[in-house]
């Protein structure tokens, strides 16, 4: 009879979309403000008279803690069960969101981050070993894309969101409208989510040295790759230290973990099944790649363009929508076609439409602009889909939660990657390509001394300029050209790295499960 109860969905048929609701909601929060701070950054400037580094932190203080929590997750909802744990940090997270909203001060508000991380971290894989219990195994792609679509639409919303706010009102309520959505959140929880399983307490012994090694070499990683670029990578021993902290204390860890304790905070032995690891490898990929192309999408349509944060949060509409759409289709797809068509299908989608931003220019208009998004946002659905489909299901449902909390890692650390490559390939491919068309500006070349002339000769005819300041703004002009021009370039190049890298991807599609989980044999 025990047997019986514990494979049975713990839900009715009918509540699982109640489940489902309570808990995207607080999830969907935490993945909205991953993000939705970036934008009111130079806002948090002004009001503390800090520099640009030193704002920074705000965001890289939250992502440290989400990171650092991440693994743990499974031995935290053994301890205290999965419901408990996600009811606890929830109301955290709202907690800190009070606290940031009233920080007096930017170290204030950088510990309230901390906090809001620490809460968020626990929410996302939790929130999938519950939809995991909920839906029965052939539903399961369809939790999978519930899940999706709330991580892909995060990093979407959130620059919208917090464009819109900081421009019409002010950046603290940013965190302030977290108050009645986690709120809610938390009392849809308690109302419609059951009491999942918990193990027995078998060892209560906590595994402390493998969680201050996890701490340190996460943070330093971490700390490396945000701060990296400022400090102008390897030429800083900064960067040096950090980056063999982080090799010597995940080392360690890794060690430690496996062979020298019996109480491991987290279960990495889940890597040793074949489909777990590939899956793993993949959201690796993914999270470069959802990731990073946001970023250079972003910044492109800003700094290229010219975008304002609200125009650039309306471009990335389509591509929400088209995410919204794909999800929970791809979840119900994903039984028919299988984990390796859907992967194979997802990257070549992202491939094509990171190829054609690939082909932006300065002249690049709303259709050329909107394609591409749409192509990447309906191959990001089919990708997430199937690799978190596959991952979860190559493991026991026991340790549901540790899978999760190890896949979520990685795809957060696959995103702090890629926007470390790619934001340096930029600065740097700016300098170096600005250089190069320098050369060919010359004061005498004929189209550089036409180009002037003619700009010169513009602005003393509108009466404003005297010759010598029109040839001088002339080629400040012509200046301008070249940057915007490097510019091009350089992001050209980002957006091919991004291919290549969804391209990488397919290699470990042979590795999957041919079947979803659920799916008949």
């Amino acid at each position: 009879m025990a047997i019986a109860l514990d494979i049975k969905p713990p839900a009715a048929a009918a509540n699982k979309w109640l489940v489902a609701a309570a808990v995207t909601v607080g999830t969907l929060m935490g993945a909205v403000d991953a993000s939705v701070v970036n934008v009111a950054l130079p806002s948090m400037q002004a009001t503390y008279g800090v520099s640009l580094v030193e704002v920074t932190w705000v965001s890289t203080g939250y992502l440290i803690a989400l990171v650092l929590v991440l693994p743990l997750t499974g031995w935290l909802s053994s301890l205290f069960g999965r419901k408990p744990l996600y009811q606890a940090c929830l109301l955290l997270f709202v907690a800190a969101s009070i606290l940031a909203a009233m920080a007096p001060s930017l170290p204030l508000l950088i510990a309230a981050r901390v906090l809001q991380g620490l809460g968020a971290g626990v929410l996302s894989p939790t929130e999938q070993a519950i939809l995991g219990d909920t839906f029965p195994p052939e539903e399961r792609g369809l939790a999978t894309g519930l899940y999706g679509l709330v991580v892909v639409l995060g990093p979407t919303l959130g620059p919208l969101l917090g464009g819109w706010i900081t421009d019409n009102y002010t950046w603290r309520w940013i965190f302030l409208i977290n108050v009645p959505v986690g709120l809610l959140g938390a009392l849809m929880v308690a109302t419609f989510v059951p009491d999942g399983p918990r193990a027995a307490p078998r060892k209560t012994a906590v595994d402390v040295v493998g969680i201050s090694l996890l701490a340190a070499g996460l943070s330093s990683l971490l700390v490396m790759l945000e701060q990296g670029n400022r400090w102008d990578w390897w030429s800083s021993p900064l960067v040096w230290g950090f980056a063999i902290a982080a090799a010597a204390c995940l080392l360690l860890f890794v060690l430690w973990e496996l062979f020298g304790t019996d109480t491991p905070a987290v279960d990495l032995r889940i890597l040793g099944s074949r489909a777990f690891a590939a899956a793993w490898l993949s959201v690796g990929l993914l999270g470069l790649v959802l990731i990073g192309a946001l970023l250079m999408q972003s910044l492109f349509l800003q700094q290229v363009l010219g975008y304002t944060a609200a125009q650039t949060g309306l471009a990335f509409v389509p591509r929400g929508l088209t995410t919204m759409i794909m999800a929970p289709l791809a979840g119900l797809l994903l039984v028919r076609a299988g984990p390796r068509v859907m992967t194979a299908a997802g990257a070549s989608s992202v491939v094509t439409g990171v190829v054609l931003m690939s082909r932006w220019t300065m002249d690049a208009g709303p259709a050329q602009i909107r394609d591409p998004l749409v192509l990447v946002g309906f191959g990001l659905a089919l990708l997430f889909i199937p690799l978190f489909n596959a991952g979860m299901a190559a493991v026991d449902r026991r340790k549901l939660v540790s899978a999760t909390g190890l896949l979520n890692l990685q795809l957060q650390l696959g995103g702090a990657v890629g926007t470390a490559i790619l934001a340096t390939m930029i600065e740097r491919g700016i300098t170096r390509y600005h250089a190069v068309l320098t050369g060919y500006v010359t004061a005498t070349s004929a189209a550089s001394t036409s180009v002037t002339g003619s700009l010169a000769a513009r602005m003393v005819g509108q009466g404003g300029s005297d010759p010598v300041t029109a040839q001088r703004m002339a080629l400040g002009a012509l200046d301008n050209i070249v940057t915007g021009q490097a510019s091009v370039l350089a992001f050209q190049h980002a957006f091919q790295a991004i291919a290549v890298m969804a391209l990488v991807m397919l290699l470990c599609v042979p590795f999957l499960p041919r079947r979803a989980a659920g799916a008949a044999h």
